[in-house]
């Protein structure tokens, strides 16, 4: 989610920079998108150049009262919020003219770069409002979501852990730094970073694989066993749960048992992100014949997961084949 800020205006009651949410897109994806992601998280080129440092070092024009400058962003935050990027960029730019010192027009500028997937000028702008605005930790979330969107997870890190350290209760950063350490391989932390979200993501399956997967490779057996238990519980037979078991399967190798799993995925929702992707990667390795090796070893899920959704699919397919024959009958 990108955050865009509010400006700070002279000749007006002091006032602490304020975040706002307006409707923009989420992390991932993680990622879920992680689906992911994130997931994505769920993030430039403007009209004009980007705003040299000779220019932030200007002073304000004497001849733009504090009204004027505030109207002037007031139609921007305005513009940014209803998706006309580029009045926004014009509107925050006109801004910097007056106010080199805006850091909510720095940061507003970060957002709509990131918008465009325009990386550099966004982390540019955003930077810039950081060094202004260094208390505010939405310019610093959305520092961390810049690289993020880049796939750059060790990039992302620190800014995603300045923010946790301040508020944390901040669940979207919570959320980025834990797939950020998974993505990283730094099983963990993001064990540790992800356990307290259990209360209000116990319901995505996506957390729920990333998180067993990172204790599992934690040795964190107990968590492991109920990431685990809910996957299970709350997957069902939904295309979802069906992806992530063909992944399991496709990590470990087994590529005819993955192969069936992501064809009953796409058949549930052929638009479930990756799905195809995945099915095409299996198809590829079982052409080429891979060795397998040892699926205790090599697989980043234990053999109790692939063990206990496989006797929980069976179960499931065996119940609806039942059903079915009842139905049958009962139309007879």
């Amino acid at each position: 989610m990108h955050v865009s800020v509010k400006h700070k205006f002279p000749g007006k009651t002091p006032r602490r920079l304020e975040l706002r949410r307006p409707g923009v897109e989420t992390s991932l994806g993680m990622a879920n998108r992680p689906a992911f992601v994130a997931v994505a998280l769920a993030v430039l080129l403007a009209n004009g150049p980007a705003t040299s440092s000779a220019q932030t070092a200007q002073p304000r024009s004497p001849k733009a009262p504090a009204t004027f400058i505030e109207k002037l962003f007031n139609e921007g935050e305005a513009a940014l919020n209803s998706g006309d990027l580029e009045r926004a960029e014009q509107d925050f730019r006109k801004v910097l003219a007056l106010d080199p010192q805006s850091a909510g027009a720095y940061a507003n500028l970060g957002t709509i770069c990131m918008r465009r997937q325009q990386w550099a000028l966004a982390l540019n702008n955003l930077r810039k409002a950081a060094k202004l605005a260094p208390q505010v930790a939405g310019i610093r979330l959305n520092i961390g979501l810049a690289y993020y969107r880049q796939n750059d997870f060790r990039e992302a890190i620190p800014a995603f852990e300045s923010v946790l350290r301040e508020q944390p209760g901040f669940s979207q950063a919570r959320y980025l730094l834990g797939l950020c350490y998974f993505f990283s391989k730094r099983y963990p932390e993001a064990a540790q970073t992800l356990q307290p979200l259990w209360d209000e993501q116990s319901n995505n399956l996506s957390y729920l694989y990333v998180l067993g997967v990172a204790a599992h490779k934690a040795a964190l057996p107990r968590l492991e066993e109920q990431a685990l238990g809910r996957l299970v519980e709350i997957g069902q037979d939904s295309p979802t749960l069906h992806l992530l078991m063909g992944k399991a399967y496709l990590n470990g190798e087994d590529y005819k048992k993955a192969i069936a799993e992501f064809e009953r995925a796409a058949e549930g929702d052929p638009r479930l992100p990756f799905v195809h992707f995945n099915l095409g990667m299996a198809y590829l390795r079982r052409i080429l014949r891979l060795p397998r090796p040892n699926l205790r070893r090599t697989s980043p899920l234990s053999q109790t997961w692939l063990t206990t959704m496989t006797n929980w699919a069976r179960s499931t397919r065996s119940s609806i084949r039942m059903r079915r024959r009842r139905a049958i009958f009962a139309r007879r």
